[in-house]
Formats: C-alpha cells, structure tokens, sequence
C-alpha cells in the first residue's frame, strides 16, 4: 500500500512562517532578555559588572567593587599612577 503524502494548505504554511518569525517579539520576564528569553540582565544600575545566569545579579569586574560595582578598589597596580576611570 503506498502511502500518500499529506498536502499543506499554502495559508497553513504562511500561518506558521509567520508565527515562528513572531517568536522574538514575545515579552520577556523582568531580568531577562534575548529572542528566546534566555538571557539574564544584570540587577538595574549595575556599573561595571555582570549577571552570571541568574537574572539582576550585579558581579563586578576586576578592581570593582560596591553594591552597583561602582566604587574602585585600590589594588598595588592602581594605587600608584595607573588609575581606573569611573
């Protein structure tokens, strides 16, 4: 018995090309971002720092320091002459 091979409607197919190409457009939760929501955002006001897959985490860059990684900390290489712009 041969099988017959099921016939997709020209509007079905638009209907689905269409909603794929939406799938970016969808409101992500606070903290996160990106086309599939899967990006963290760091915590709002974060300076110099990052979020590590947990949304609104704020972990500082090297030689920075503070709740919102916005305060520099002295180390023996910045301390004398070679200061970090804020």
């Amino acid at each position: 018995m041969k099988r017959k091979t099921p016939k997709i409607s020209t509007m079905k197919l638009e209907v689905v090309v269409e909603a794929l190409s939406n799938i970016s457009k969808y409101k992500c939760r606070p903290g996160w971002r990106g086309d599939f929501c899967d990006q963290c955002e760091p915590y709002p006001g974060c300076k110099h720092g990052y979020c590590n897959g947990s949304s609104w985490q704020c972990i500082c860059d090297t030689n920075w320091g503070g709740i919102l990684c916005d305060q520099v900390i002295q180390t023996p290489l910045n301390q004398f002459g070679t200061d970090i712009q804020p």
